[in-house]
């Protein structure tokens, strides 16, 4: 599903799940997907796309006030990904203006309860 679409309708059978990725795949470069890693799910950049993988610019999460947000790294976290590990939701963001300043964009993650739910199924 893109960025600002809602749907109820979940999927009658096996063929309609393959029918939704390939509507979700590829995403777009410059979009922001969710990449499943080893240790969690993570927010990135999408460089380049190619036919089942994806070059993405990573995100690193930083709490704040006890929340946790989304910041760029330090250094650039840059790195090819098969597109198996692309989750099918997109993350929705929020530029948090509060804790951002010129050098430094904070992102908080609205859509993370649902994220959370949906990892534990992968």
């Amino acid at each position: 599903m893109r960025k600002g679409e809602e749907t109820t309708a979940e999927p009658e059978n096996t063929t309609d799940s393959i029918e939704h990725m390939s509507s979700f795949w590829p995403p777009k470069e410059n979009e922001f997907v969710l990449a499943l890693l080893e240790d969690g799910f993570y927010i990135a950049h999408v460089n380049v796309v190619r036919e089942e993988e994806l070059q993405l610019n990573y995100l690193v999460f930083k709490n704040y006030n006890d929340r946790r947000y989304w910041v760029w790294p330090e250094r650039v976290d840059i790195g090819w990904i098969k597109k198996d590990y692309i989750m099918e939701i997109y993350p929705s963001l929020k530029i948090e203006t509060k804790l951002s300043t010129k050098r430094k964009i904070v992102y908080e993650l609205m859509n993370e309860e649902i994220i959370n739910v949906l990892v534990q199924f992968c």
